[in-house]
């Protein structure tokens, strides 16, 4: 069996979708291969018992790329944003008010007089410093000056906008610009992203994408003038260049023949985490809504509060430990993320309706470095032109779905362009 379409999209993802439709809307053919039964990746929900589980606790960063996409292509994205009126950061066995904004810094405890002051020039300078010279420069760097107790809360902020603990490899620059992003204000998506998810499926199938579901692409080669994508023993298609919006791994296992594929995928490092959700029949303290640890790489939230994710009455918690590269999800770690869920809601076993455990698991397939000046995995490579890269591990100036949503267009812009020199 044999087809014939000018562009082919490897991944049925937030990236994939997002490549699909702006390719369409370019005026290409597209089809999309998706391995899975169901669409959406890390990015889709389950729904147990009225409960809507993502897969771990995902924001959408009202002003990243992301969020622009939908808008762009019409997808509505509701929601509301964390509940922090009584948002605590936790210090051990102490708990003080969250120090995200002025009021909260200039409240003090646990820090003292001049440990404020530096605090609150921080925060005043960030919206206007100077980022281009914090490039290929580590975000422990950045922090090296300040005393122990504002270093630690800087840190924490970064770990909360990031995902990433991991200050020593992180680039200053992009770990800067996230935390700018994050002050610009997030959301917890009403019933989970399944439903961005399926909006950016409409939006693809109106746009003429054919979606192909349990359609696993096993190798892609070169082929006359073009790319031949081997599907079934007896089936392949033929496209005159390919978006590959798939994990670094897959990616290059699907593309054996690009020594540079095969260079990125080995240097990606993904970020990691623990994360413990649970759905309440209630919550035992009702305004015990947030909370960062300090010093421990904790977060706890409990999205139900500011978006449609649980029954009436229920209550749908998040909670987190941030993984460091180096590190592996053990007993001791699964048990301080369950102990930050106690100490928050204290008898919280008792109500519990429904949970989800993911452990160890990739937030995002890898982070802007340091050591690569905040550059991820190029978008096209030089030794299979015509093949174009999109994903969380892809590209510069963006993180998480922020940049897959930005490569992903990328890569459609350089694929259509690629398509477009082949049949002049």
């Amino acid at each position: 069996m044999s087809d014939v379409s000018s562009v082919a999209v490897v991944g049925g993802g937030i990236a994939g979708l997002i490549a699909a439709i702006a390719l369409a809307r370019g005026g290409a053919g597209v089809t999309l291969f998706e391995r899975a039964g169901a669409l959406g990746g890390r990015a889709q929900s389950r729904v147990e018992d009225g409960f809507v589980f993502n897969q771990g606790p995902h924001a959408l960063y009202r002003a990243g790329a992301f969020a622009e996409t939908l808008a762009a292509f019409g997808v509505a994205a509701s929601g509301g944003p964390p509940d922090f009126r009584e948002a605590v950061a936790i210090w051990g066995d102490e708990r003080h008010p969250l120090p995200r904004n002025f009021a909260t810094i200039a409240a003090g405890a646990p820090l003292n007089l001049a440990e404020r002051i530096r605090m609150l020039r921080l925060f005043a300078m960030l919206p206007r410093l100077d980022l281009g010279p914090w490039g290929g420069r580590s975000f422990s760097e950045y922090t090296a000056e300040l005393p122990a107790r504002p270093r630690a809360l800087v840190l924490a902020l970064a770990r909360l906008s990031t995902y990433a603990h991991a200050p020593d490899a992180l680039d200053a620059a992009a770990a800067l610009a996230q935390i700018r992003l994050a002050a610009q204000g997030v959301i917890y998506v009403d019933s989970g992203w399944r439903a961005l998810i399926e909006g950016l499926a409409r939006v693809a199938r109106a746009e003429g994408v054919d979606i192909k579901l349990a359609a696993p692409v096993a190798s892609i080669e070169r082929a006359a003038g073009g790319w031949r994508l081997s599907l079934e023993a007896t089936s392949f298609f033929i496209a005159d260049a390919v978006v590959l919006a798939a994990p670094p791994a897959v990616a290059s296992a699907l593309l054996p023949a690009s020594a540079s594929l095969a260079a990125a995928a080995r240097e990606a490092q993904p970020i990691r985490a623990i994360s413990l959700d649970y759905g309440l029949r209630r919550l035992p303290k009702p305004t015990a809504t947030f909370a960062l640890g300090i010093d421990k790489p904790l977060y706890y939230s409990v999205h139900s509060a500011s978006a449609k994710l649980a029954p009436a009455g229920g209550a749908l918690v998040h909670a987190s430990r941030y993984l460091a590269p180096d590190e592996t999800a053990d007993a001791a770690k699964i048990g301080e993320v369950t102990a930050l869920v106690a100490r928050m809601q204290p008898g919280f076993e008792a109500e519990v309706v429904a949970s989800a455990r993911l452990i160890g698991m990739p937030v995002t397939y890898d982070f802007p470095r340091a050591s690569a000046a905040g550059r991820m995995a190029p978008l096209a490579l030089d030794d299979a032109p015509g093949v174009f890269l999109a994903g969380d591990w892809v590209g510069e100036g963006a993180m998480l779905s922020d940049a897959s949503a930005k490569s992903a267009r990328e890569a459609a812009a350089y694929a259509l362009a690629h398509v477009r020199r082949a049949a002049a």
